[in-house]
């Protein structure tokens, strides 16, 4: 029995860049998977039931990581016997690994850290529903964030984002905003919030879809995805923002018409964005040009 079990017990490890740190994880083969957290030079080794791995910040001063919902629980979902909706959501577990503490956030969606920094975390959390609107549907796009600076444990919250994204060194963070259609005058498009003094600065007002946010190492440059085409278009055309970060103001734009772009080729929006390591080179995604479907062309089973 002894040894199945140890069978069962799938066991891994990974160290942290100071080598101060190992965590390992147990995930039996059901039932719910435990964190351990050891200091190399100490006997005591910090315990999180239900989280698989922790990110260490950039020198090993936080862990962090999210908590999941008890395994018996997602069986009973998976069984449709418990509502999606009724399944407690994931939380999100941050450790200072210099006194130890463990706090945890319930509700967390998504998170973020700097490579190289250690002061800051972007997190996501599920919109509050407002119980005083009967019948207003929640819009499942949106989410709140929340920038946490981890060493003086202030927090800048955002209300109804689209999505986000973290510079390098903690600096920056970037985000869009939807808008409302009922207020002409509610925000929206690309902001930049710089976490060193909580100022947040317009980007790019105009009404669109953007994403793949990407800085460069230096964070010198910030790129992303921009489409302006109506959400029924069969075609959409991405344009590429390149902004620079000293200015804060958007420098470049590219399109399909862009020196360098094949004929009949467009931006791609699904490709990764990528500056070089001295971030003088940017890497992105061009594509053919569809052929936008016929609608209006009817089948032999629909022509009258």
């Amino acid at each position: 029995i002894e040894e199945q079990k140890k069978k069962d017990d799938k066991l891994q490890k990974q160290i942290s860049k100071n080598g101060n740190w190992l965590q390992y994880t147990v995930r039996p083969q059901e039932g719910d998977v435990n964190l351990f957290l050891q200091a190399i030079h100490q006997n005591n080794a910090i315990h999180i039931p239900r989280a698989a791995v922790a990110n260490f910040t950039n020198t090993d001063k936080f862990a962090v990581g999210i908590i999941k919902p008890f395994y018996k629980d997602q069986k009973l979902v998976q069984a449709k016997k418990l509502k999606k909706e009724k399944l407690a959501k994931d939380s999100l577990f941050i450790v200072n690994l210099q006194t130890q503490e463990l706090q945890k956030i319930p509700n967390v969606l998504s998170y973020k850290l700097p490579k190289k920094a250690d002061h800051v975390l972007a997190y996501t959390t599920e919109v509050k529903k407002d119980s005083t609107k009967k019948g207003a549907k929640p819009n499942d796009k949106l989410k709140d964030l929340v920038i946490r600076n981890l060493e003086a444990t202030n927090e800048t919250q955002i209300k109804n984002i689209l999505d986000y994204n973290i510079s390098p060194k903690g600096k920056w963070v970037v985000y869009t905003l939807e808008g409302n259609k009922k207020d002409s005058l509610a925000a929206k498009g690309v902001f930049l919030l710089n976490t060193q003094t909580n100022q947040t600065q317009p980007l790019h007002s105009e009404k669109g879809t953007y994403k793949g946010f990407s800085f460069d190492e230096n964070e010198t440059y910030l790129s992303f995805y921009g489409n302006h085409d109506d959400e029924k278009a069969l075609i959409k055309y991405h344009k590429l923002y390149i902004t620079d970060l000293n200015t804060q103001k958007v420098a470049k734009v590219i399109d399909q018409n862009y020196p360098g772009v094949p004929k009949d080729w467009y931006i791609s929006g699904d490709k990764n964005l990528d500056f070089s390591k001295n971030g003088k080179t940017l890497f992105l995604g061009v594509a053919p040009i569809p052929k936008a479907k016929d609608t209006l062309t009817l089948s032999v089973d629909q022509a009258v």
